[in-house]
């Protein structure tokens, strides 16, 4: 990936653009950060939709579902379906062994196909990574293989818990390995009973030791509205490092 390409606020789009929401783990709550960010980008007047790439657990989760639900359907996106989510399977588990499972095989050129058509009809693709940020769809590539492919940014979607600091760090090292443009962290509270001591340090210590920015954190909450108003200063932190608002400094989100 070209680690410079998205540093600092960009003066003009003049074509679609495309990140990646990627997590440290499964269950982190990237859906969520994506819906968000869906619904904050399509306020601003950007033509937004999203992008699963691989759906797994189809019975149990729909994450276009969610996206739609929280972040609403863009003008003309019902004409896309079939790229919107491109692989879809019932088991639970990694891409891969869903897919083995139901005796299929992913292509990445489908893919990316699926990605370039998006790219073509809408100004903001979000791409939902499935799982945590290396997640393979066969037995010898990762999901990562292809995001790098496209020279997607990352937006890191960290589970606010015991371990977050090591799980996030491990990841924020992997990416610099990759020379791959980092966005921003979220940090995600997973559940009401976590201890704060612990919520409260796990960002000041990422950025403390990694040097990237953690650009918010989400409470936890099942009340759309509350989790939206405190989204609003990460979708413009995130909307200023890909160039849609060029008025207005970055927001200093703690």
């Amino acid at each position: 990936m070209q680690g410079q390409r998205h540093k600092g606020v960009i003066a003009q789009r003049t074509m679609g653009e495309g990140i990646i929401i990627a997590g440290t783990d499964t269950g982190v709550g990237k859906t969520v950060v994506t819906a968000l960010l869906k619904r904050y980008m399509r306020d601003q007047g950007i033509h937004t939709v999203t992008h699963k790439w691989v759906q797994t657990g189809a019975d149990l989760d729909d994450d276009v579902a969610c996206h739609r639900k929280v972040g609403g359907i863009a003008e003309g996106e019902h004409k896309f379906e079939e790229n919107i989510v491109s692989y879809k399977y019932t088991f639970p588990g990694s891409p891969h062994l869903a897919a083995q499972l139901e005796h299929s095989t992913i292509n990445k050129e489908k893919i990316i196909s699926d990605y370039h058509i998006l790219l073509n009809n809408f100004d903001l693709v979000l791409v939902e990574n499935s799982g945590g940020l290396l997640v393979p769809y066969d037995n010898r590539n990762t999901l990562f293989d292809i995001a790098r492919e496209l020279f997607l940014p990352v937006l890191l979607v960290t589970g606010n818990k015991l371990g977050a600091i090591n799980h996030t760090l491990l990841t924020l090292n992997f990416l610099r390995s990759q020379n791959a443009a980092v966005l921003g962290i979220v940090f995600s509270d997973l559940s009401s009973e976590s201890d704060p001591i612990i919520n409260d340090d796990n960002p000041r210590a990422v950025e403390s030791v990694s040097r990237e920015a953690v650009i918010g954190r989400i409470p936890f909450s099942n009340d759309i509205a509350t989790l939206y108003e405190a989204f609003k200063p990460i979708g413009e932190v995130i909307a200023n490092r890909i160039g849609y608002i060029t008025n207005s400094e970055e927001t200093n989100v703690e």
